[in-house]
This record gives C-alpha cells, structure tokens and sequence, in this order.
C-alpha cells in the first residue's frame, strides 16, 4: 500500500528528518550511551527509511518518528533541535479526530503524564523542552483540548514525549510499540508497515 501525502507534507517531512540526520551525525557522541533504540544508527534508519520511503507510511507515524526523533536528540542535549511544542491553539479552528484516534491519544498521553510525574527526579537536569513541566503540559493539552490541534501536530507530540522518556530510560521503546500498535492501528483501514531498526 502506498500513503498519498501532499507536497507540503513531503517537503516539510524531508527538510525536519534531514536536520535530524544531521544532527545525529555531528553528535555522535552525545548518543553513543543512550538506550539501544535511541543510538545514532537507529535514529538515522529511522530518518532515512522516513525521507526515501515516506509513501510507505501513514502521516501520522511519520511524525511520532519526527518527534521522537527530536525527542531523543533534545534530551541528549543536542542545541537547537526541539519538536514545535507551541501550546497555542489554532485560532478558533477546531479539529475532527475519530473516536480511534481520540482514545489512543489520551491513552497514551495519560499513559505517559503518569510516567512524567512518577520520574521527575530523571527529567528535571533536562533542556526546557524535556523538562517535566513542558512535558506534562504537552500531554495536558493532547488530554483535554484534542480538538484544537491538527492529528499529525499531536502525533509529533507524541513522539516528543516517547523519546524524551526513552532517552532516559523511563520507558522501552520495545515495550511501548507493544503497547501502543494495537491503538495506533486501530485508527487506519490496514495495519501500516512498521520499520525494523
């Protein structure tokens, strides 16, 4: 099966998954200790398979892997990398989400606010984007106002926050698909492909 994505899409997902890539290579280093999904050639399969391949895959995984890209490489203390964590809303725009994808982002979000909460000890050292404040405001938001942020928005959210609490151990990533796939699929008419790093 192949994903239709607009060219804005397509653009934009190719210019955010390349500074990634970039990011990861001049910071090596700073990756080479974190947990074994989190390492540079994870995260750089994960780029690259998004940037040659994105038809492959819906929009909305697409940009968990965004953000949990950014994720991962923010609290890893990689300047200048940050998922758009604006909290403003769209101005008066609301948004239609089904009931799938509702239940699976307040499933997950309240899932890892409950994370957040019992580890700050683990987050407060972090950049302000990692820190547990940002951190639980994000899921706050995704909770309770859904409805004003486009999906693939609170997808990269998402991803934000997976990778942050991935980074520093408070979940496994392995654990979490387990988790979480049946929720994420729930919402499309065919299991997407998943990507094997």
């Amino acid at each position: 099966m192949q994903y239709q994505h607009s060219d804005a899409q397509v653009i934009t997902l190719y210019r955010l998954f390349t500074r990634c890539q970039l990011s990861i290579t001049s910071n090596n280093h700073l990756l080479a200790n974190l947990p074994d999904r989190c390492r540079p050639e994870g995260l750089a399969g994960l780029c690259e398979e998004a940037t040659i391949h994105h038809y492959r895959y819906p929009i909305d995984k697409l940009s968990r892997w965004l953000g949990f890209t950014q994720g991962v490489l923010a609290a890893a203390g990689v300047a200048g990398v940050s998922e758009d964590q604006e909290l403003n809303p769209c101005a008066d725009l609301q948004f239609e989400h089904t009931a799938a994808q509702v239940t699976a982002l307040q499933t997950l979000f309240s899932r890892y606010h409950v994370r957040i909460v019992d580890n700050t000890h683990l987050l407060a050292n972090l950049s302000e984007a990692c820190c547990p404040e940002n951190l639980m405001a994000l899921c706050v938001q995704a909770i309770e106002h859904h409805y004003r942020y486009p999906f693939d928005k609170l997808n990269r959210w998402l991803g934000f926050v997976q990778g942050v609490l991935a980074a520093v151990r408070i979940i496994d990533v392995d654990e979490e698909r387990k988790f979480s796939r049946p929720l994420l699929h729930a919402f499309h008419n065919q299991v997407p492909p998943t990507f094997a790093s």
